[in-house]
């Protein structure tokens, strides 16, 4: 039997569900280990939440790097926006 891929480039839903549990399930691990290495160190709380943006932006690039929705993100239709302004 052959697979047949998407000729779209974008992949399927399944893939990019997947491809996200897997992202968000990476930034969590690196958000312990961050707070792991905060408190070995010490660093105080300005540096730690440095640290923290840093991660945050850096998940949130992958995510657009990758065509994921980013989290937070809301793109609203022309119609949807004069409905708003009423």
């Amino acid at each position: 039997m052959s697979s047949v891929q998407p000729t779209s480039g974008q992949g399927s839903s399944t893939e990019k569900s997947e491809l996200t549990r897997h992202l968000d399930s990476i930034a969590r691990a690196i958000f312990i280990i961050w707070i792991g290495i905060a408190m070995l160190v010490a660093i105080s709380w300005g540096w730690f939440l440095v640290g923290l943006g840093i991660l945050i932006l850096a998940a949130q690039l992958a995510r657009s790097q990758m065509n994921i929705k980013i989290e937070g993100s809301v793109r609203r239709t022309p119609m949807a926006r004069e409905r708003g302004r009423r």
